[in-house]
């Protein structure tokens, strides 16, 4: 939940396809999306042996448990799922924040395209409908296992032929005026970099009214962060989950300490096999680049750079830990934690009433 705050408001209003010149991230290859409170970035990707035209269309598995929705497991998650009143509201805003890029850039001489709801993220909306176990059956963590889609979403996005339309040393221009000089769109959601700082994006933003309810997120998730690492520091928690670590290490997946590593580790490791494609991609001439969007799917076999076999096999592997994550979990930690943090999100809830409040109608 830590990561959704940090990054869930502003990486949402710019997840217009823009491709980054400096972004390390994998989504950042043709998107400017970054992860969702499970790691996501976009839908899951097909299994190893079932290629991603085949299955890219398929509509989510049948949800016939009584558990309650992964997105509204918590306080602060109903709020933020569909039925929360923020998605539709974001939804609105989003646009008025891209039709505000697209006048900043074209008076800085550059094109670019309002993508609409180009950059949805259809895992964390599958998070909506789906109970946690079934979400994770499917998914995983949706970090490996969304690398298909994410790039599958950005097949007719507009601004992906834009940028690779672009030489080299227009696409860092175009780049550096979207998102500010020296910036990382992996980096826009940490609350370090001031919007005025931001290029495009931060002025649209301050411009549309965005400011205050931006940095009313940034305080509830500093809050929301020492509220969880209090919790953490528990004698029943530290016992849970030391239960966790040990269930995990029986389960094969060891060296885990933290609830959280299992998700780094598989974001490091495909930040390793996205690494090359960047490169690869600022090597091609404008021609190339745009032929990889020229029609309705991408083929990630021709994509510069990505060892597929790797992907496939890390994909695999994330399933099988994040399941056995999950089992581990429902054994030791939830009972202890969740109520915990159900108190905390509740408190915090009321403390951040106006700034909640202000997400709601963000831009009015």
């Amino acid at each position: 939940m830590r990561r959704l705050i940090s990054a869930l408001l502003l990486l949402a209003m710019v997840a217009t396809g823009c491709a980054s010149g400096t972004s390390d991230e994998p989504a950042a290859v043709v998107s400017g999306e970054t992860e969702n409170d499970a790691g996501s970035e976009s839908a899951a990707a097909p299994a190893a042996d079932e290629p991603a035209d085949e299955q890219e269309d398929e509509p989510a598995p049948a949800e016939d448990s009584d558990e309650p929705a992964m997105a509204a497991s918590s306080p602060i998650g109903a709020f933020f799922a569909e039925d929360g009143g923020f998605q539709s509201a974001l939804d609105e805003y989003r646009l008025r924040v891209e039709e505000g890029i697209l006048v900043c850039m074209a008076e800085q001489g550059f094109e670019f395209a309002v993508s609409g709801d180009a950059g949805r993220n259809a895992v964390q909306e599958a998070q909506n409908e789906l109970s946690e176990r079934a979400w994770t059956i499917e998914y995983g963590y949706g970090i490996s296992t969304s690398f298909d889609s994410v790039v599958q979403s950005q097949a007719t996005n507009p601004n992906a032929e834009i940028i690779f339309a672009l030489g080299a040393a227009e696409r860092e221009a175009w780049t550096e005026t979207l998102i500010g000089v020296g910036n990382d769109l992996g980096d826009l959601g940490n609350g370090a970099i001031p919007l005025e700082e931001r290029g495009c994006i931060g002025s649209s933003i301050i411009e549309t009214g965005g400011q205050g309810p931006i940095e009313g997120l940034d305080a509830f998730g500093e809050a929301y962060g020492e509220r969880e690492e209090a919790i953490f520091d528990t004698n029943d928690m530290i016992v849970a989950v030391g239960d966790w670590t040990r269930c995990m290490s029986e389960a094969g997946h060891p060296d885990y300490s933290e609830l959280e590593a299992p998700e780094d580790s598989f974001r490091d490791r495909l930040s390793v096999i996205s690494a090359p494609i960047r490169p690869a991609l600022d090597e091609l001439e404008p021609g190339e680049g745009q032929s990889l969007f020229d029609g309705e799917e991408i083929d990630l076999t021709k994509l510069p750079g990505l060892d597929i076999d790797a992907l496939r096999a890390l994909q695999d592997e994330e399933l099988s830990t994040a399941l056995a994550d999950l089992d581990c979990y429902d054994t030791h930690v939830r009972d202890v934690y969740e109520p915990l943090r159900n108190d905390f999100e509740t408190e915090l809830m009321e403390e951040f009433g106006s700034e909640l409040d202000a997400l709601r109608s963000i831009g009015g």
